[in-house]
């Protein structure tokens, strides 16, 4: 019997002949719609699906019963009535069929509906058999489908065949929930997929290869279970519940993607079979796996193609590493292992969720998104450890393939090297992926809003920011490791500690999803939980900084709770107690986690305290405002590096805002040090101080470490603190404070003005009987040469004395040649001897390059056989003496030097039989009477003021610098007795004998009573030399950069830096040492008593710190001239590193170089060379910008760079003024980078300099100087990265080479220029007017013009120059002398200096109209020979220089009657025009003009010296 019936299966129980007989009938609709047949078309083709479904599983029963025929015979036995009706079907159907068409159409289709009438009258007896049959299919399919019966089972591999199947089911099963629809919907979706999916991966043929026969066996079976169970299901008559069927349709569509580790593993397999097969790379292989997991659906679910694409990347990355999982098998590591485990795990989790995506609700549709941003956390990370593993295995084999080359060892390296180089995703690619994740986060950050996790988002979006960098860091130090640049064994050591942070990462996400699924475990323990997270934060702001020895001493902890945390996470995947394993291993783990805290925060505060007090104590409260506006900078640049404290750089930012709201800045409290203000001040300048550093380091490369993030949480708790302090003190303060300090650093109006201060060598005492004395012994005695000497203490006007003698007229026409040079403490041979030989011919580049020898034998060929002066001003040794003394000739012709110095022994030793000048101290009348000069000029003393006055002079106890300064302190307050008590009972209260020391109580009381303001000004003096002349352009530009000058709505900072020296001169602590031609202060200075206490002040402070060389660093064997840096010698052991703010250097530059000295919290660095000023000999200072990251100033003027602009100095991103020096013809684009550069200054030892074309993108220069000549060009659009800005800020511009048609292009982009300096040439072309100022028009702001014109003499246009212009300078521009009115009609003009033929002609006749406003006029070197002119021409000239005018015959003689005309200086002209000069002035002084002077040749002639 069982025989008998199996002999039938073959048949599928008939149902093939009824489906045969089926489609041998030819039918249409249209042949149903009839109204017999209306509506049984619909019926005939549910019966013929039905059949269609029921076939292929009739036809599986041998497949799935083989071995077994008593259990097949039971299932057929139970369907026997069933296959009665099929073959009674079959038999109607052929006698319908039989007839044909000569029954004619409507008998053929109601024989036709009979039979369909039985079957559906039929099938609901037999469908419950037969679901049970299938029951039975369905469970046997999985361990009975085999690749040697796919002919039974190949026609479910049909993707149409699902589909049909739930076609039927949805027929039968009217009204299912949409999410029902939706998942039986994804069946036959991810059927076709599966298709497409082994259609490209399975051979033509495999001959029955094990892996892809398990592969097809697995999928069958599920599509055997799927087709069973819709089947089932569809005619089961009773309700279900449909949760459930949804539950399992999902199961099953889970089933058909890889989500267990046997089923991945079976992908895993075929593709790597296929990969040989067919030759693939990794990449492609693991390509056509993701292409099957992410669907084409998943652009809806993510609303971005983008979005899909960083899946498609990082899924390609982890299943890459999957197929070439066996290249690292032999690595049997605990991270190796994990890593596979993990990336198994994550891409089954993805498999997963693949149902998911073809979901259409939108409440589901926000959580898939929000799942699979989820997974794309583990997946980015993975991706990263998987990388390291990577670099690691190939950084550890590539040295040994150069000890072993055997075979194997080869040829796993040679595929570790495509593994990395084609088939991982390039770290470019990576971090591509990480840059559009974070765009995709943040713009699904709004759907978080909704699913009530935008908390959870903003947490993983912090730490995208940490992968980011530990995925660029990995591929850097790879990089470092291929070009050798580091070893195999730090290559080792930093992956590591990437391993180390990644694993770091991960246990924090793993953290976080256990709170978001399994937030009801965590419920009972908040307080623990809160704890613990809040412990992995910390820690994860320590380890993801760099760390440094200090820190990596941690990492053993850190790592032993890696290992606990992990231990608790793989424990949610056991089964257990997990409430019970949770509350005992939290418990540990936060013990553990508290205890990691603990030793990091107390390195932390060890690190910080000794920081601490690197900072400068004082910077003034204006200081604030700089830092504000630079934290608002960088909250409005969003600079990527600061993206990970951009919140704590806000909470910064606003609460010193709002602390400087509650501090009163009124003058009074500043000057009291025990007030409460006072103290306050010095907090908050320290706290700002330290957030400006911390916050600094963040935006330089490898600036921030381990612990400044903590040091920033802190510095924003100590300025809460410090806000309500300032609060409660701004409510105890009242509004007007009684003291009698008040206005102490406030300009008042009658305060002296910086053109009427003293300047150097100006009469502040009457040394007129002491000057006679001097130059009798100069001009008097021996025919040999001889030594005069003036010594006192200091203060007391030797140099003063010494320059009135030096600038003599009758010393100046005794002597043939004059020479000053000042020697001081820092007493350089070379230096001198340049000093000396500038005074007596021209230094060219020739002279700078002699030796020391040749120097000394050059100022003996210029000295010998002249009658010769020589000062030695300031001397404080013998030694500069004995160097010199063969270099100064003896020829009897009464040749002098003169000295200064504060020791007379020092005199003594020079000139042994000669009596030195000892200067006496003021008397106090003389005392009094230079005190009244200084505070009150012409006028009288009030009576009130007499008596106390005379008290305050009585204590400066004669010293004259001493009445200076305090008279600079009375100056400039108001003039009260109360306020003049107070400064004579603090000198009086401590009772001094000498009066050097008083001195310096003085000046002590002169600093205290400054403003707050002046104070980091005055003390940044400090970084210059004692008694150097310190150029003032060069000293604002500074105090800008430091952020000393504060913004004011109405000046521009260089105003307002003018003003802060206005007032320093005033108050007599600096001295103005040159003018301006238009009346300012050109260079100053400082007395060397002054400077000792500002550097005093500056150590105390830890403002500035001045290093005088580093000789004690090297050997006296040591080569001490300074050509360049000797290789073989032995350098000294360990550099030297700095710890203060600003550093002022003065020493050799070999030394400096050869020392690399270092400082991490340095913000200036000044260098001054102490041999010669000529740089000759370059060096290399790569060095400066990896050891002083921070640097906002850096003055390399004396150090020659070489022939290329300095490497990596673009990094140096902080720097507001550069100064370099060297053989450079060019200046890298890359300086654009600094992008807060103010200053720029290049000396070009070559001559042209070329500047790049992205300098126009440096929109925040205030200075560009370029020595001798900078080449600007122009280009059209952007050039590279950057794009061209007009310089708004430029104010001053100085050497363009300018020629052609790009000078007016050039000239538009700087709008508000005020001063330049350039070369106008001839075009390249010879066309064109050469002398034509092409587009200086356009300068509407400009007021200083310097023009120097190259090139062939031509006829030119008119000459167009800005109206606003106040000072010009024309050299070399030929012009005929008519052409002068057009430079008359300026009508700002002031200055005007025609230089070396900038006109010619003999005859300037000068017209009415013009120079109205002219007040300073020099002819130098022009071809003049008669000046035709009057006083009505220049109606307000004070000042007259004509020089080398060889062929001028007289000055007009009517100038006498110019009012203004206060000077007139003549140099190397005839004697004809120095006769015209002296009557000029004889006639000015029978004018009643006694103040007004007359220089020749550099002396100063009185009346009495006129014939």
């Amino acid at each position: 019997m069982v025989k008998k019936i199996l002999a039938n299966v073959d048949d599928c129980l008939g149902i093939n002949s009824v489906l045969k007989e089926f489609y041998s009938m030819w039918f249409s609709k249209d042949d149903f719609c009839d109204d017999d047949g209306g509506g049984c078309w619909d019926s005939l083709r549910l019966v013929m699906e039905e059949l269609e479904i029921l076939r292929p599983h009739f036809a599986l029963l041998p497949a799935l019963t083989y071995g077994a025929d008593l259990q097949r015979a039971q299932i057929l036995c139970s369907l026997v009535d069933f296959k009665a009706v099929l073959k009674r079907a079959t038999l109607d159907l052929r006698r319908i069929c039989k007839r044909g068409r000569a029954g004619g159409t409507k008998w053929r289709v109601k024989n036709l509906l009979r039979v369909v009438q039985m079957f559906q009258d039929s099938m609901p007896l037999f469908r419950p058999n037969i679901a049970r049959a299938f029951g039975q299919i369905s469970q046997r399919a999985e361990s009975r489908v085999r690749w040697t019966h796919f002919c039974y089972w190949s026609q479910f591999f049909n993707p149409h065949f699902i589909d049909m199947t739930i076609s039927f089911l949805c027929r039968r099963k009217e009204g299912l929930p949409l999410s029902l629809k939706t998942c039986l919907e994804a069946l036959p979706k991810t059927h076709f997929s599966l298709d497409l999916f082994l259609n490209d991966v399975l051979p033509t043929s495999f001959d029955g290869n094990s892996d892809y026969c398990n592969l097809l066996n697995h999928i069958g079976a599920l599509l055997v279970q799927a087709a069973s169970h819709l089947y089932s299901w569809s005619v089961n008559e009773m309700d279900q519940d449909l949760v459930q069927q949804e539950t399992v349709v999902n199961d099953l569509l889970k089933s058909l993607t890889p989500t267990t580790p046997r089923v991945l593993g079976m992908f895993i397999r075929v593709l790597r079979i296929s990969k040989i097969l067919k030759s693939w790379e990794t990449i492609e292989a693991a390509t056509h796996l993701v292409n099957f997991l992410i669907p084409a659906e998943t652009e809806q679910i993510l609303s971005s193609s983008a979005a899909t694409k960083i899946f498609q990347k990082a899924l390609i990355g982890l299943v890459s590493f999957l197929i070439d999982a066996s290249i690292f098998s032999k690595k049997e590591t605990d991270m190796c292992q994990e890593v596979l485990k993990e990336t198994m795990s994550v891409v089954r989790e993805f498999g997963s969720l693949r149902h998911l995506l073809y979901a259409s609700d939108d409440r589901v549709s926000k959580q898939t998104r929000l799942a699979l941003f989820n997974l794309l956390h583990k997946m980015v990370l993975l991706n990263l450890e998987v990388l390291l593993l990577e670099l690691e295995a190939l950084i550890e084999f590539e040295p040994q393939l150069k000890v072993q080359k055997d075979q194997e060892s080869a040829h796993r390296f040679n595929l570790l090297q495509k593994h990395n180089a084609v088939l991982k995703i390039p770290v470019q690619d990576q971090l591509c992926v990480l840059h559009e994740g974070l765009r995709f986060l943040r713009a699904f950050l709004p759907y978080a809003r909704q699913c009530d996790q935008l908390k959870y988002l903003k947490r993983m979006e912090a730490l995208w920011m940490h992968i980011e960098d530990l995925t660029r860091d990995a591929s850097l130090m790879y990089d470092s490791f291929c070009l050798a640049s580091i070893t195999q064994k730090v290559a080792m050591s930093e992956i590591h500690k990437l391993q180390l942070k990644v694993n770091f990462l991960n246990i924090e996400v793993f953290f976080m999803e256990l709170l978001e699924t399994k937030s009801s475990l965590f419920s009972h323990l908040e307080g623990k939980v809160k704890v613990f997270y809040e412990g992995l934060v910390f820690i994860r702001t320590f380890i993801m900084s760099p760390l440094d020895e200090d820190g990596i001493l941690i990492l053993p902890d850190i790592k032993a709770l890696l290992i606990e945390v992990k231990s608790l996470y793989y424990s949610f995947h056991e089964p257990g107690n997990l409430l019970l394993t949770l509350e005992c291993k939290l418990s540990s783990l936060v013990e553990m986690i508290m205890s990691v805290k603990a030793d990091i925060t107390e390195r932390y505060k060890r690190i910080r305290l000794t920081s601490q007090c690197n900072f400068p104590n004082y910077s003034g409260l204006d200081f604030i405002d700089f830092i504000l506006e630079n934290l608002k900078e960088l909250l409005a640049g969003k600079i990527p590096t600061i993206d990970s404290i951009m919140h704590h750089v806000e909470v910064i930012h606003n609460e010193m805002e709002d602390i400087l709201n509650y501090f009163p800045r009124n003058v009074e409290w500043q000057h009291d040090e025990g007030s409460d203000l006072k103290s306050l001040a010095r907090a908050i300048i320290s706290v700002a101080c330290q957030a400006e550093y911390v916050i600094d380091t963040f935006t330089v490369s490898g600036g921030a470490v381990w612990y400044h993030v903590l040091w920033l949480s802190d510095l924003i708790e100590e300025l809460k603190l410090l806000k309500v302090h300032a609060l409660e003190i701004s409510k105890k303060t009242p509004d007007q404070a009684d003291t009698s300090v008040k206005n102490v650093g406030q300009p008042l109006t009658n305060v002296t003005s910086v053109t009427s201060a003293p300047f150097v060598g100006e009469i502040v005492v009457d040394l007129h009987d002491q000057a006679k004395l001097i130059i009798d012994k100069l001009m008097a005695g021996s025919a040999h040469q001889d030594v005069v000497s003036i010594v006192g203490m200091p203060g007391l006007g030797k140099t003063t004395l010494a320059q009135r003698v030096y600038n003599d007229p009758s010393v100046v026409h005794h002597f043939h040649m004059r020479a000053w040079s000042c020697v001081s403490q820092n007493y350089q041979k070379r230096k001198l001897l340049l000093d000396l030989l500038s005074n007596l011919i021209e230094l060219n580049d020739d002279i700078h390059e002699l030796t020391d020898d040749d120097l000394d034998f050059k100022l003996y060929q210029c000295l010998k056989q002249r009658r010769y002066l020589i000062v030695f001003d300031d001397l404080w040794s013998i030694q500069p003496w004995n160097d010199l003394l063969l270099s100064l000739p003896d020829d009897n012709n009464g040749s002098r030097i003169l000295i200064t110095s504060r020791l007379p022994d020092v005199a003594s030793k020079v000139a042994p039989g000669s009596v030195p000048h000892h200067l006496r101290l003021l008397s106090e009348d003389e005392s009094w009477e230079l005190l009244q000069k200084k505070l009150f000029q012409s006028q009288d003393c009030p009576d009130g003021l007499m008596e106390v006055g005379k008290e305050i002079v009585r204590s400066c106890k004669g010293l004259p610098l001493a009445i200076v300064a305090i008279s600079g302190l009375l100056q400039r307050t108001e003039k009260t007795q109360d306020w003049w008590n107070q400064v004579a009972e603090s000198l009086t209260a401590k009772i001094v004998d000498s009066a050097e020391t008083r001195c310096m109580d003085i000046l002590e009381l002169s600093f205290k009573h400054l403003p707050n303001h002046l104070k980091p000004c005055f003390l940044y003096v400090g970084a210059f030399l004692a008694d150097q002349e310190i150029p003032v352009w060069k000293l604002r530009s500074l105090w800008i950069a430091e952020g000393f000058i504060k913004k004011t709505f109405m000046k521009s900072l260089d105003d307002v830096a003018d003003e802060y020296l206005k007032d320093l001169i005033g108050r007599s602590l600096v001295m103005a040492s040159k003018r301006s031609s238009r009346g300012g202060v050109k260079t100053c200075r400082v007395h060397d008593l002054l400077h000792a206490m500002c550097l005093a002040k500056c150590k105390e402070d830890n403002f500035l710190l001045s290093v005088d060389g580093y000789d004690q660093h090297f050997s006296s064997s040591f080569e001490d001239l300074d050509y360049g840096v000797d290789l073989s010698y032995s350098y000294p052991a360990s550099s030297i590193t700095y710890k203060t703010a600003r550093l002022s250097i003065y020493s050799k530059r070999n030394h400096f170089v050869m020392l690399r000295p270092s400082g991490e919290q340095l913000r200036s660095l000044l260098f001054f060379a102490s041999t010669d000023t000529y740089p000759r000999c370059p060096y290399d200072i790569s060095f400066i910008p990896l050891n002083f990251k921070l640097l906002r100033v850096l003055d390399l003027e004396c150090i020659n760079l070489g022939n290329s602009f300095p490497t990596n100095i673009e990094n140096l991103v902080h720097l507001r003024f550069l100064s370099v020096c060297g053989d450079i013809d060019s200046i890298p684009a890359s300086v654009a980078n600094l992008c807060n550069l103010e200053t720029l200054i290049v000396k070009g030892l070559k001559g042209k300099v070329a500047l790049p074309n992205a300098i126009w993108s440096m929109v925040k220069l205030r200075h560009i100087h370029v020595k001798n000549y900078a080449c600007m060009s122009w280009e059209d659009c952007c050039f590279g990265d950057f794009f061209r800005f007009p310089l708004h800020n430029l104010i001053s511009l100085s050497n363009p080479y300018l020629y052609g048609c790009d000078t007016e292009k050039i000239m538009r982009m700087l709008p508000k220029l005020q001063k330049l300096r350039c070369v106008f040439a001839q075009s390249q072309d010879g066309t064109g007017d050469s002398n034509e100022f092409s587009g200086l028009q356009f300068l509407m702001e400009l007021e200083s013009l310097k023009v120097y014109y190259s090139g062939r003499i031509a006829h030119s246009r008119n000459l167009q120059l800005p109206l606003n212009l106040k000072k010009l300078t024309l050299e070399q521009f030929r012009l005929p002398w008519d052409r002068i009115s057009e430079v008359g009609k300026l009508p700002n003009l002031e200055v005007l200096k025609l230089l070396s033929r900038s006109f010619e002609g003999k005859i300037w006749n000068m017209s009415e109209g013009e120079f109205l406003k002219l007040k300073y006029l020099k002819l130098d070197n022009v071809n003049l020979a008669q000046w035709n002119a009057s006083s009505d021409h220049l109606p307000e000239l004070e000042r007259l220089v004509v020089q080398k005018c060889r062929q001028l015959e007289e000055i007009p003689s009517d100038f006498a009657a110019i009012e203004t005309l206060e000077v007139i200086d003549i140099h190397f002209c005839r004697p004809s025009i120095q006769e015209s000069v002296k009557t000029l002035m004889a006639e000015k002084l029978d004018f009643g003009h006694d103040d007004f002077k007359v220089f020749i040749d550099g002396s100063n002639w009185t009346f009495d010296m006129c014939p």
